[in-house]
């Protein structure tokens, strides 16, 4: 009964029900309840059907009703699941963007996809939802239609299968440590601001995705590419990003909210300027003092990557100023640096970066990660795993010592004469 309630239920559709069922891409609550009535109206009637073999099997049927009963159920989790996740064509997974050939830009750059899951501050945008497939906006559609519509425009979670990397992904998870979590919500609070501008420059992103075009009207749209979205996919250039890595020249030390006012000052020159801070992010803000110098005209130098990898990175730099080599990487204690083979410290830079510092001159520096967790890991591991020994072994001399003390006890010896020999 209770099934047979919830299907008409749900072919019903009731409008008190939308804010409970997300219904965009179809249209109506109704539309998007419709693969559970057929669903519910089976399970309906397999329960009919079992209540009328127990009746019968209570009446003394002779009917085999345990593999009866055993195949009610099973039929029922049949129906429920065997359409519950959809599978695409194999061209589905094999299709790659049209956008791809335009990123990710130079070498090392970054990619900026914006993420549609939240709402976005600009009105205009929320209303036309560009991010919704056409498709469902003129009838029914295949499940996996999404997943082809996400292959036409590069999401920021599948950027890793064609070798590219993002910035500012959403932290889906609220995973991520302060620095960054401020950084990634600040761009979005700062959507169609100058600000947001400045954050891509720093952020090395020299390309940028979307479905809309508000915005994102200091950046320079090179491609617009159909997609299966109401939108089509726009490809827009950054100007003058910083690279991956860079040699600044002057740094300002902040702290808190207010080295992120720095970044966004009018005189902050993304590619001579860094702020530095030292203490956490969340922390009360000190403001930077007054640049003690101005920013080098002449080269300040450069730098590259010449090794990468998740834990080991190798940079190489000509500093002809000197201060320091900044890498657009996100910061981490765990994180240790060698100039030369010389230890030196890394710096949290333009709050979520990295930074070293370095004499003028060519250098090799030598980043790798070494978090003091690791450490703290194996030491507690090797503890109890000794630990476990030790109980071990006295376990095994406790257990030896019984052993001992039983064997010697007046009773476990036949203390009576032996008998005299025949003769």
């Amino acid at each position: 009964m209770l099934a047979a309630g919830l299907a008409v239920l749900c072919r019903a559709g009731p409008a008190w029900l939308q804010g409970w069922i997300d219904a965009a891409g179809v249209g109506s609550v109704a539309a998007a309840l419709q693969p559970a009535v057929g669903r519910l109206w089976s399970s309906a009637a397999l329960a009919l059907l079992l209540a009328g073999l127990t009746a019968l099997h209570r009446r003394g049927g002779r009917a085999a009703y345990a593999p009866l009963a055993a195949a009610c159920v099973v039929a029922d989790l049949m129906a429920f699941h065997a359409g519950l996740n959809d599978t695409a064509p194999r061209e589905v997974y094999s299709y790659r963007p049209l956008a791809l050939r335009l990123l990710p830009g130079h070498q090392w750059s970054r990619v900026y996809a914006y993420d549609y899951s939240g709402t976005s501050r600009i009105p205009e945008v929320n209303r036309v939802g560009p991010h919704r497939v056409a498709a469902f906006d003129i009838g029914p559609a295949p499940g996996w239609l999404v997943v082809a519509a996400l292959r036409t425009y590069p999401y920021p979670t599948l950027f890793g299968t064609w070798g590219l990397e993002g910035s500012y992904d959403t932290d889906l998870q609220n995973f991520y440590p302060a620095h960054l979590a401020l950084m990634t919500r600040f761009i979005r609070l700062a959507e169609g601001k100058a600000a947001q501008t400045r954050l891509l420059q720093l952020g090395a992103v020299e390309r940028v995705l979307s479905l809309h075009t508000q915005g994102f009207e200091g950046l320079t749209l090179i491609a617009r590419l159909p997609s299966l979205f109401r939108g089509p996919v726009h490809v827009f250039a950054v100007p003058d990003p910083v690279p991956r890595t860079y040699v600044a020249t002057r740094a300002r030390p902040a702290e808190g909210m207010a080295a992120l006012d720095a970044m966004l000052a009018d005189d902050f020159r993304a590619r001579d300027d860094i702020v530095l801070s030292r203490r956490p992010v969340i922390t009360a803000p000190v403001a930077p003092p007054a640049a003690s110098a101005p920013p080098a005209l002449w080269p300040r130098g450069w730098s590259r990557i010449v090794a990468w990898s998740p834990d080991r990175i190798q940079l190489e730099d000509d500093a002809r100023v000197g201060r320091y080599a900044v890498l657009v990487d996100t910061f981490d204690p765990g994180w240790k640096a060698k100039v030369d083979g010389e230890r030196a410290e890394v710096l949290r830079a333009n709050v979520a970066f990295r930074a070293v510092p370095v004499a003028p001159g060519r250098h090799t520096i030598d980043l790798v990660y070494r978090p003091a967790s690791v450490a703290w890991g194996l030491a507690l591991t090797a503890l109890t795993l000794l630990a476990l020994a030790a109980g071990r072994m006295a376990a095994a001399r406790r257990s030896g010592r019984r052993a001992g003390v039983e064997s010697a006890a007046p009773g476990s010896y036949d203390l009576r004469p032996a008998a005299p020999d025949s003769p």
